[in-house]
C-alpha cells in the first residue's frame, strides 16, 4: 500500500496472537512510540500510525540504518521491542515515566540488549542494537536501579550516568536515589557522589563474589566520612554531595582525587581495635576498624589528612600503627591527626 497520501492510520490487528511492526529507513531517524489505548507512533514528519493496543500484543520498532532515536512516553501499551539497528554507534532509547515509582535497567545477552522496566506499563520494554538510554523519572521520590550480569562486571556511576561493563550507557534525571547492584561476580563499582544530581541515597551493592566499591570526591578540598556498620556494609559522606550506601561488599576503596581532603573513619560505639597500615604514599593507607569492612584510602593530596574518632565520649579505643617494613621514624607528636 501507498501510504504518502494518508493523512491518519489506524492498525488494528483484532483477534489472535499478533505482532505489529514500525519500520524507520536508512537515515538518522527520531520515531516517538506514545502509549495508550491507541498507541501512536511517528516517524520523523513522514507518518503516523495508531496501534490499536488492545488487540496487538506485540509492537517492534525497527529503527533500521542511522543513528536513531526513538521516545518512549505516556502508560499502557502492548509488549514493546526497541530494534536501534545494528550498523550505527548512537542509537538512542529515551524513556519519559508519567507515574511515580521504581525503574530498572536489567542487561541482556548482548552489550547492546536488555530491557528497561519502569512504572508506566506491566510490560517491560526490551532492546536491542542501542548504544545509550535516557530514563526521566516522573516525580521526586522515584528510584532507579542498574543491575549487572551473573559473571564480574564493572560499575561506574557518574555525572548523572552509569555504565555496566561495555553495556550502553544509562542517563539518567529527576530519579531520587539510584542502586547499581552486582549480583554475582567479583564486582568493581565506582561511583563519584560530588557529580550526581540524585536526591537521597546511592546504593552500591554487591552479592555473592569478591565485590569492591570506590568512592570518588572531587578535584577541590572534600571532607569524607567513612562509617563501617559491618563487615561487608558501610556509608561514605562528602560534604555537599548525595550519601554512598555500600552493602554486601567486601572492601572500600577512597579516592581524594588529590584535593588535598579530611577523610575521617568513625569507628563505633565500644571497645574498638583500630589497625592503620601506611601506604607506598604520603597521602594513602589502609584502615581496619575491628572486624568491620576494610577501607583503603589514595589520592588525598599532600596536604591531606586522615582522622580516626571514637564515636562514643569514654576513650576506650586502641589505634594500633602499623610500620612500612622499612626503617621507620614514628612521631606521636603528629597524633593531632588522629582523635
Amino acid at each position: 500500500f501507498n501510504l504518502s497520501s494518508v493523512g491518519g492510520l489506524t492498525i488494528d490487528a483484532a483477534a489472535g496472537t499478533d505482532q505489529v511492526t514500525v519500520l524507520g529507513n536508512v537515515s538518522g531517524n527520531t520515531i516517538g512510540v506514545v502509549r495508550g489505548a491507541n498507541t501512536n507512533v511517528t516517524v520523523d514528519a513522514l507518518q503516523s500510525a495508531d496501534i490499536v493496543t488492545a488487540s496487538t500484543e506485540h509492537l517492534l520498532i525497527s529503527a533500521g540504518l542511522g543513528d536513531d532515536t526513538t521516545k518512549v512516553s505516556v502508560t499502557g501499551g502492548p509488549e514493546l521491542t526497541i530494534d536501534g539497528g545494528g550498523n550505527s554507534i548512537s542509537d538512542r532509547l529515551n524513556i519519559a515515566n508519567t507515574t511515580a515509582g521504581v525503574s530498572s535497567v536489567t542487561p541482556g545477552s548482548t552489550p547492546d540488549s536488555g530491557s528497561v522496566s519502569t512504572p508506566d506499563t506491566a510490560n517491560d520494554t526490551a532492546f536491542v542494537g542501542i548504544e545509550f538510554i535516557s530514563l526521566t523519572g516522573a516525580a521526586a521520590t522515584d528510584d532507579l536501579f542498574i543491575l549487572g550480569t551473573l559473571d564480574a562486571d564493572t560499575f561506574t556511576l557518574e555525572a548523572d550516568a552509569a555504565t555496566v561493563n561495555d553495556r550502553a550507557e544509562v542517563n539518567f534525571s529527576s530519579f531520587d536515589n539510584v542502586a547499581l547492584l552486582g549480583l554475582d561476580g567479583d564486582d568493581t563499582i565506582t561511583v563519584d557522589p560530588t557529580s550526581l544530581s540524585v536526591g537521597t541515597l546511592i546504593t552500591a551493592a554487591g552479592q555473592n563474589g569478591q565485590d569492591s566499591v570506590e568512592v570518588v570526591g572531587s578535584s577541590g578540598t572534600d571532607a569524607i566520612g567513612f562509617n563501617p556498620t559491618s563487615s561487608t556494609d558501610a556509608t561514605v559522606t562528602i560534604a555537599g554531595a548525595v550519601t554512598t550506601n555500600i552493602t554486601s561488599s567486601e572492601s572500600v576503596t577512597i579516592d581524594g582525587d588529590e584535593g588535598n581532603d579530611t577523610v575521617t573513619v568513625n569507628t563505633p560505639a565500644g571497645v574498638i581495635s583500630t589497625s592503620l597500615t601506611p601506604g607506598s604514599t604520603i597521602d594513602s593507607g589502609d584502615v581496619q576498624v575491628a572486624s568491620l569492612i576494610p577501607v583503603s584510602f589514595d589520592n588525598l593530596g599532600a596536604t591531606g589528612s586522615l582522622v580516626i574518632d571514637d564515636a562514643d565520649a569514654v576513650a576506650d579505643d586502641t589505634l594500633i600503627y602499623q610500620g612500612t617494613g622499612s626503617d621507620d621514624d614514628f612521631d606521636l607528636s603528629a597524633a593531632a591527626v588522629v582523635s
